[in-house]
């Protein structure tokens, strides 16, 4: 079984608000404080998880105004979602993938 940390369960907490639709895009996310009880998670872990939304560009944080969606959130790369492994077998695709998220 895989366990996961406190940080990805606070990011995919956030990403499902925005796949069900309860904050579109544009839309201002609930408050840290908000997150942190929702989830039982710590302020501090909320806010990590917040800001590399923030740094992968799904999220806006607007000084004094609170965070926000990213109009074209769905078409960003979430850095920590995707996963390469060493498969036994070399995938047609894999190169040209590596190269996408290497820019």
């Amino acid at each position: 079984m895989i366990k996961i940390d406190k940080l990805t369960i606070v990011r995919n907490w956030i990403l499902d608000r925005l796949e069900s639709g309860e904050v579109s895009g544009h839309g201002r996310l609930p408050t840290t404080r908000e997150i942190a009880a929702a989830t039982g998670i710590s302020l501090l872990i909320v806010q990590s998880a917040v800001e590399s939304l923030s740094n992968e560009g799904t999220l806006v944080k607007v000084s004094r105004h609170g965070v926000y969606v990213h109009p074209d959130w769905r078409e960003r790369i979430l850095q920590r979602s995707v996963f390469l492994f060493n498969p036994l077998y070399e995938l047609p695709f894999r190169k040209e993938l590596q190269a996408l998220l290497a820019d």
